[in-house]
């Protein structure tokens, strides 16, 4: 409801000022209504969506509870930038979602964090602590996990071909 009371304020001050924010407005308003309406559509654009959705389909194509090890790295793993390994790389969103994150899309993006953010703190962090100890990071490739959900993600087709139409 406060998203909503924001939103109808944006819209009545400062629609019109540009093109950039009238766009903005309207994919606000989509993505409200979606959430209200029809939340798979937003699979692929909006992140906690997105990941809930990877990790419930795991969870019940394998049989699965959320304590298990399997999701703990399946969780990491899904914010690796690496367009190879990243696991949000392999859901493919809805048409509107798709074509909000090409309109977004930056090359710069997967290597070089935002400034002032939580991913540049880790980005900062991690790189602190390779440089001191290439041991202290175990990542996903190493464990048979890796293995397990990549197999299991290729089987699936990881798409979301059944909400595309949005």
């Amino acid at each position: 409801d406060v998203q909503w009371q924001f939103h109808e304020l944006a819209q009545k001050h400062l629609r019109n000022s540009s093109a950039e924010t009238n766009w903005l407005l309207e994919n606000w308003g989509f993505v409200l209504e979606a959430l209200e309406q029809n939340h798979q559509s937003l699979i692929g654009g909006v992140d906690w969506i997105t990941k809930k959705w990877l990790l419930e389909t795991f969870m019940e194509a394998e049989e699965l509870r959320w304590n298990h090890p399997w999701l703990q790295s399946i969780d990491l793993e899904y914010h690796n930038i690496d367009p190879v390994r990243g696991l949000f790389f392999s859901v493919t969103p809805g048409k509107r979602i798709a074509a909000w994150n090409n309109s977004l899309r930056r090359p710069s993006a997967t290597h070089v964090p935002p400034v002032n953010t939580r991913a540049s703190g880790r980005a900062h962090a991690v790189s602190r602590a390779v440089t001191r100890s290439p041991t202290s990071l175990i990542g996903i490739q190493s464990p048979a996990t890796a293995a397990i959900f990549l197999s299991w993600a290729t089987r699936s087709k990881l798409t979301t071909k059944k909400w595309s139409g949005f």
